[in-house]
């Protein structure tokens, strides 16, 4: 194990100096610590690559795994495979994060910069509905994790809404103030509406969730009330009431 303090910060990376590259050769593994996280880097037959050394399942050392040709790394605790190419699992479960790398000047660089926030947000509800659609309570504990680690807050009283392609089956995410709440919704008729929105995020009140937890299209009844709403008057008068 070693600890990297080289770091150049620029507007395309936050790139740090790891070791030389002759170094990796002669063990083929080596587990380092880089500003503050661990990371695996592996000498492979297709080339140099590096990832997170925890396990994304339990956090064993990826470092002390086993690799193959193909660059698929095993966790030898529970067997979880990685592409280290992608990060992607094998299994379908929990990606391993991986990182860029570059040689310079005979020494091996890599690139901690992390994604935009609303591109690790929105990673992290599609992990969330991947595991809600496989009924892993484990991993959806993993990802509320994340969410939590990244800065966003699941216990502020938010619901995490997923459904499935069909549009039939609605499950719910909540925090009641002393635990987690999973709902599940499945309609006898109809289709829940997939509210269109940039932001991961939608304010509804609680007429528009009754709404959409019946099935009732909220574009169609917004259209339906504008079209049959009161005079101005009316309606100022009933908002002051």
């Amino acid at each position: 194990m070693a600890s990297v303090m080289n770091r150049v910060e620029t507007d395309t990376g936050d790139w740090h100096c790891l070791i030389p590259l002759t170094e990796l050769a002669a063990e083929s593994v080596k587990m380092l610590r880089v500003n503050g996280r661990q990371i695996a880097l592996f000498h492979t037959t297709g080339g140099i690559r590096a990832c997170d050394n925890r396990c994304p399942h339990e956090g064993y050392p990826l470092s002390e795994g086993s690799f193959s040709s193909d660059c698929i790394l095993t966790c030898n605790w529970h067997n979880w495979k990685f592409n280290l190419d992608t990060g992607d699992n094998l299994f379908g479960g929990d990606r391993l994060r991986t990182y860029p790398l570059q040689i310079r000047d005979g020494d091996i660089w890599i690139d901690l910069t992390d994604l935009p926030y609303a591109e690790r947000y929105a990673s992290i509800h599609k992990s969330l509905h991947e595991a809600f659609d496989d009924y892993s309570y484990d991993r959806i504990a993993r990802e509320t994790a994340r969410l939590i680690k990244i800065g966003a807050d699941p216990l502020d009283g938010s619901l995490f809404l997923f459904v499935n392609r069909r549009r039939d089956r609605l499950k719910i995410l909540h925090f009641d103030g002393t635990g987690f709440w999973l709902y599940y919704k499945r309609l006898e008729a109809g289709t829940f509406e997939v509210l269109a929105c940039d932001d991961p995020c939608v304010e509804i009140d609680a007429t528009q969730l009754a709404m959409l937890l019946g099935g009732v299209s909220l574009v169609s009844a917004e259209k339906r009330r504008k079209r049959y709403r009161r005079p101005d008057r009316a309606l100022t008068t009933s908002c002051h009431q």
